[in-house]
């Protein structure tokens, strides 16, 4: 068996890191083990079962809790053999002749079971006041009303020395005692505030999860939990969180200790699964309270919760009725076109609306404020700040200082902040201000923080002095009720949506313009592509005849260099005219406007080698290829894609070499998925394989773009740059893509990539 007792406190130094959700004990005055839900497998157990059960704990450890509980298996078997998540439950049975209280509840992958004894009760005299306690809170007084009355009533059902209510900042989670009831000659501590640290997160988290704690004896000694070691050796601990008999942190005991309580129970009071507060009962000794008192007290915290609600509510009825009107009022301001900023920061709601003596607007850079507000350069700055810190989302603070040491410079006009951006991408934002005040605060002690340890080799020790000590502080703001904070987001949301119909309007303006210049731009660009395709082809063609006639009947007349000049110019006449037809083509493959069609590619090859037969045989190319699919295309389009690609590997042919061109059907390469980040078994690739001249393969990018050229002579031919411009247009216009490899002097290989949607009739690679 491994003793599980926590004693990590030893060795920590700040109590915001003591595992107290696993302190390894329990209290003694109750028992707890752990089953495995199926099994029903005990594995971990309190040291005191030994006394309950008269077996030894070692005996205990991995039998089946319906052989050690035997007559309780009745009881028990429901709630340890469910597949889903067992929900808590308390019964009452006996065991032996005594009565006991038996309670379950989940803890991760095992069901705890708690057993206390039953003490013979007598009439529920402590629930008798309840009535009472409805006809008193049914008169409309005050919250601190309301919470006198009910530590008064507390404090005379359950009979402890001290009561209080004790309520949370809900930002900085200092306390505040708001109510108390006490036996005479006992200390007040009515109004006395305490640091957060009294309480540290992981203390409030435990009192949200389960809302009801007591310490009977603040002197008990801790009944350790034992488990089995692992198969590894190590042992598993026991999260406890939602026991009841949960051991306390030895530090809090000396807290308690040092306040002179002996006894103690809390209830938390919980407001929209936040921590509001706790009814704190003390007790000068030891002090047992049974089950059914403590569910008294737990009911007490729940009605105060739902009193709290109310009493906020209608607190809140008269801020809320003036944030309405002054949105109502600002929201013409929104909604007029053009957007007035200047006259809307200029309105009082604005800063009414949020209970604000300053606010400032942030939009384009440009900066609109009314009231006590800090510098423009200083709005700037804060702005960003906040940004970048908030990730873009609401914020507000009563201590500005706090969060950005640079506001201590205007402290007196902003130390409490509402910011409500505008936008997820710019500083755009609505601030609103409140000056610092001085404050005097009365603690419970000297805020030093609750436990610290003055070095590593030494345990936590709690604060032992409580006397009312003064400070007087500065630069923190009143609180922002929630209904203002409320009123500047939904503000904020409305003119945020503004904002956005006013950019999107500009947006509009801007796009219609830019549409007009590039329908201009366009309508010119027609214009030199019909004086291309017409105007400037007849000159051409003038040109072309006249060299031809003076060199076919002038020639023996003219030098030898005029000849050449002559000819010279007609094959640039010549070149200026395959460049012309090639940006006719271009320009008409530039969009998919034309009729899509079956096209089987094996007919348009063949077709294509027809036309071509004059320059396949003048190369003595030898042009094989598979079968081909059919695709859903453009005809004409596709056959370009050919023409150029066979065209390309005759003219960039080895001279010494007889050309070899093979087309053929295969599956995407692993280059190409990856250049293309495409899935393979949604394409198909056609490649046309050359044994030509080749080129850089690191000219793969450049090969396909407009004009450009990486042979400017081969043969005394030269291309234009156009025809596998035309190429990839014409496989964007097909939902595909093109791509080349190559080597110098080893060849070229084009592959033609389709997606399988365009395939009509499929053909195996």
């Amino acid at each position: 068996m491994i003793d599980l007792t926590n004693k990590a406190v030893a060795t920590i130094t700040d109590c915001d890191q003591e595992p107290i959700h696993i302190p390894g004990s329990i209290q003694p005055h109750g028992y707890l083990l752990a089953i495995e839900p199926g099994s029903g497998r005990i594995t971990h157990g309190s040291a005191n079962l030994t006394d309950l059960l008269g077996v030894p704990l070692s005996h205990l450890l991995g039998q089946s809790v319906f052989e050690v509980l035997p007559l309780q298996e009745q009881l028990l078997r429901p709630y340890l053999t469910l597949k889903e998540d067992v929900q808590a439950k308390t019964m009452t049975t006996h065991l032996g002749s005594r009565a006991y209280q038996l309670a379950l509840h989940q803890s991760d992958a095992q069901v705890v079971l708690e057993i206390e004894p039953l003490a013979d009760e007598k009439a529920d005299a402590y629930l008798l006041g309840i009535s009472d306690l409805l006809d008193l809170i049914k008169v409309p007084n005050s919250l601190t009303e309301l919470c006198q009355i009910l530590a008064e009533h507390v404090r005379k059902i359950l009979e402890y020395d001290r009561i209080m209510i004790y309520r949370f900042d809900q930002e900085d989670y200092t306390g505040e005692v708001l109510a108390e009831s006490l036996t005479d000659g006992l200390e007040p501590y009515l109004g006395l505030r305490y640091p957060a640290g009294d309480i540290p997160p992981q203390a409030r988290e435990l009192y949200i999860r389960n809302p009801l704690r007591s310490i009977n004896d603040v002197s008990y000694i801790p009944t350790a939990l034992y488990t089995l070691a692992d198969t590894d050796g190590t042992a598993r601990q026991l999260d406890l969180s939602h026991a009841y008999l949960r051991s306390v942190s030895p530090i809090h005991i000396q807290y308690l200790k040092n306040m002179g309580v002996a006894a103690s129970l809390s209830i938390s009071i919980i407001k929209e699964d936040k921590l509001w507060g706790l009814i704190a009962c003390h007790h000068s000794a030891p002090r047992h309270i049974s089950p059914k008192q403590r569910d008294s007290a737990q009911l007490l915290g729940l009605l105060l919760a739902s009193q709290i609600e109310l009493h906020q509510r209608a607190d809140s009825s008269m801020i809320i009725q003036q944030v309405e009107q002054s949105l109502n009022r600002l929201m013409p301001f929104l909604q007029a076109e053009p957007l007035d900023l200047p006259g809307l920061v200029a309105v009082p709601d604005l800063l009414s609306l949020a209970g604000a003596s300053g606010v400032a607007i942030l939009v384009d850079g440009r900066i609109h404020t009314s009231g006590q507000t800090p510098t423009s350069p200083e709005l700037r700055n804060l702005a960003l700040f906040l940004a970048e810190q908030s990730g873009y989302a609401s914020f507000s603070t009563k201590h500005l200082t706090q969060v950005y040491s640079p506001a201590e410079a205007y402290a007196d006009v902003a130390s409490g902040l509402i910011y409500q951006p505008l936008g997820y991408v710019t500083e755009d934002c609505v601030l609103w201000f409140r000056p610092g005040l001085e404050q005097t605060i009365t603690w419970a002690g000297q805020p030093k923080g609750s436990a610290r340890a003055t070095n590593a080799h030494e345990s936590l020790t709690p604060r032992s002095s409580f006397a009312a000590w003064k400070e007087t502080v500065r630069n923190i703001s009143e609180n922002w009720h929630p209904s203002h904070l409320q009123a500047s987001e939904h503000f904020a949301s409305v003119f945020q949506k503004q904002l956005r119909l006013l950019y999107l309007q500009q947006e509009t303006d801007k796009q219609r313009n830019l549409n007009e210049k590039l329908k201009a731009a366009n309508d010119e660009l027609e214009n030199i592509t019909w004086i291309s395709m017409h105007d400037l082809k007849e000159p051409l063609r003038k040109i072309q005849i006249l060299a031809s006639r003076v060199l076919s009947t002038e020639a023996q007349n003219l030098t030898d260099s005029l000849l050449d000049s002559i000819s010279r110019m007609q094959n640039s006449a010549r070149r200026m005219q395959n460049l012309l037809e090639d940006i006719t083509a271009y320009s008409r493959i530039s969009s998919k406007t034309d009729a899509v069609n079956a096209v089987d590619l094996n007919q348009l090859l063949a077709e294509v080698l027809d036309e071509m037969e004059d320059e396949i045989s003048q190369r003595k190319a030898l042009i094989t290829y598979g079968e081909l699919p059919t695709l859903k295309g453009i005809a004409f389009q596709l056959k370009q894609v050919f023409v150029n690609l066979i065209s390309n590997a005759l003219k960039f042919g080895k001279p010494d070499e007889d050309l070899r061109i093979q087309i053929e059907l295969e599956v995407p390469s692993a280059e190409v998925v990856q250049k293309f980040s495409i899935v393979p078994e949604d394409y198909l690739t056609i490649s046309v394989q050359d044994n030509g001249i080749g080129f850089e393969n690191s000219y793969t990018d450049v090969i396909f773009k407009l004009f450009q050229r990486l042979h400017n002579e081969n043969n005394g031919q030269r291309g234009t740059g156009v025809g596998l411009a035309i190429c990839k247009k014409v496989m964007q216009n097909h939902d595909g893509y093109i791509w080349a490899d190559s080597e110098p002097n080893q060849g070229s290989r084009f592959q033609l990539i389709f997606p399988h949607a365009y395939v009509l009739q499929e053909v195996n690679p």
